[in-house]
């Protein structure tokens, strides 16, 4: 057996990969952070960080989506 092999194919399996094309990820990539999307949406960081990862509610979701979309962001 081939040890190299062995620890490489066990490494893929456990690393997560970064997701270049999450919402996080683009943002940031234009020079959007956490305060300034809440400076553009008027909201908090806490509702910004909770769309981020997905957690509002889908109306809410549904309303900042609109706005980043109207902004040109996304």
């Amino acid at each position: 057996m081939n040890y190299a092999v062995l620890t490489s194919n066990w490494l893929k399996r456990r690393r997560p990969r970064a997701d270049t094309d999450a919402l996080d990820a683009r943002l940031m990539r234009n020079g959007y952070n956490v305060k300034s999307l809440c400076d553009l949406l008027n909201s908090k960081p806490r509702e910004i960080t909770a769309f981020i990862h997905g957690q509002l509610p889908p109306e809410r979701t549904q309303q900042l989506s609109s706005q980043l979309l109207a902004g040109g962001l996304i």
